[in-house]
């Protein structure tokens, strides 16, 4: 059986490719598995669904979406943990410094005078490489708060979650049961999860869950279940969203509608009200290496629209949260990610927007995929060094600094999406955790 991720041939008897980790599929093309199916590249308030011939997280999505993954790494940290919330030390070392940094301006600080630091990402500094919790398995995908690292892990098929204290240096291990789990976000203390059971029969995903969790040990509650199509959760601030997606009625050889639902949750992570259709006319296209990308954050939902629908037109649509008024980018606006009222997305080149001003500046003519930083986006772009492969690059919205953190081959519609938070960045390559903290000068 092939991969339809990677292309990898795999036995007929094994579930998940053992290079991508995506489940393997006999009728991709034909039958489509669930939105909480993949893998989430989940960044802070990042996801995007790769759907190559099928959905395959992410990602996300962050936001994934366990969507899109990493190759297997060559050698895996082994860790005794329970299957409840526990705890362990963490051991760090010294900072090593980072593959490349490329400072685009300087600054010089008087004997006398003592300077506030400026804008993590965006001021005189530099990304230092951390170390992170130590993972049983590889590491899958990723997700930041300011105060939590959250990570998806893989062994012999079995998916874990784990949940790191970025401030005590802490692990736990989170409650996630025997179902395959997915679709990662966090945001403060908050974490949000896919749970789904893979059916060998039909090839798809069945009794399918999405939860919320307070950390570092609250309750397990559930947002959404049953016999629906759910996956690709996020998280901001009071707002959890999640996709419920199917085959769509008017062209389902080519697209799936993609309708993103919504609740509130109180303190501690349990709904308040029913979910409410946030985004009812979403579709995206299905076929060849396409990916659909959604984004939320406080105030703000960015998502792809695939096709003309409702009065909606293709490219990237914005949902401003409190007046419910829809902003259209235009055509050739795609994969965008949101942090707070920062947007950053493709448009020949990535372009950050800010919500609230209406300003608009160009970050890099060959940056794509990013994820958006409060200060700061992170993303990926053809290498320079090489002539092959791709860099992964933090960079200042206003261009005070920018940093080549690390080198991969994979393309980044194959790889886990990267996670942001306020002095953080974290991703995964080749099954390994990298994990960044911002050190101002």
């Amino acid at each position: 059986m092939r991969c339809d991720r990677c292309g990898r041939e795999a036995p007929d008897e094994t579930r998940f490719c053992p290079d991508c980790g995506s489940p393997l599929l006999s009728r991709a093309a034909e039958d489509p598995p669930p939105a909480g199916g993949g893998r989430n590249g989940s960044s802070r308030r990042n996801l995007w669904l790769g759907i190559a011939a099928v959905l395959v997280v992410l990602v996300i999505v962050g936001v994934t979406v366990p969507l899109v993954l990493a190759a297997r790494g060559d050698e895996e940290a082994t860790v005794t943990s329970s299957t409840t919330s526990t705890t362990r030390p963490v051991t760090t070392t010294a900072k090593p410094k980072p593959t490349t940094t490329r400072p685009y301006a300087t600054s010089t600080t008087s004997t006398t005078v003592t300077t506030p630091p400026g804008p993590p990402g965006d001021s005189p500094g530099e990304w230092a490489a951390v170390t992170g919790p130590l993972l049983h398995g590889r590491a899958v995908s990723v997700a930041l708060s300011d105060d939590w690292l959250l990570v998806q892990t893989e062994t012999e098929g079995r998916f874990t979650l784990v949940a790191h204290e970025l401030s005590m240096g802490t692990t736990y291990e989170l409650p996630v049961g025997d179902r395959d789990v997915g679709g990662i976000d966090v945001d403060g203390d908050t974490a949000v999860w896919w749970e789904g059971t893979y059916d060998p029969d039909t090839t798809s995903y069945v009794d399918q869950h999405i939860y919320s969790y307070r950390l570092p040990d609250g309750l397990k509650q559930e947002i959404a279940g049953g016999d629906k199509n759910l996956g690709y959760p996020q998280v901001a601030g009071r707002w959890i969203t999640w996709v419920e997606g199917n085959p769509w009625e008017e062209n389902p050889d080519e697209y799936w509608e993609m309708p993103v639902f919504a609740s509130l949750l109180d303190s501690q992570g349990r709904p308040v009200d029913e979910p409410t259709r946030i985004v009812p006319s979403a579709v995206t296209h299905i076929l060849g290496d396409a990916v659909w990308t959604y984004s939320l954050s406080r105030t703000f939902l960015a998502w792809e629209q695939g096709a003309e629908r409702d009065g909606l037109s293709t490219g990237t649509h914005v949902l401003d949260l409190g007046t419910l008024e829809i902003q259209a980018l235009g055509p050739d606006s795609w994969r965008p990610s949101l942090a707070e009222a920062f947007l950053v997305f493709w448009n020949d080149g990535l372009v950050r927007l800010d919500l609230d001003s209406g300003e608009r500046s160009r970050l890099d003519p060959l940056g794509d995929f990013a994820t958006a930083g409060p200060t700061f986006a992170a993303y990926f772009r053809p290498s320079e060094a090489s002539g092959a492969g791709y860099e992964i690059v933090a960079r200042g919205y206003e261009g005070a600094h920018e940093q080549v953190l690390t080198e991969q081959a994979d393309a980044p519609w194959l790889s886990a999406a990267i996670a942001t938070s306020q002095r953080h960045v974290a991703f995964v390559t080749g099954g390994t955790l990298h994990l960044f903290e911002w050190d101002a000068e």
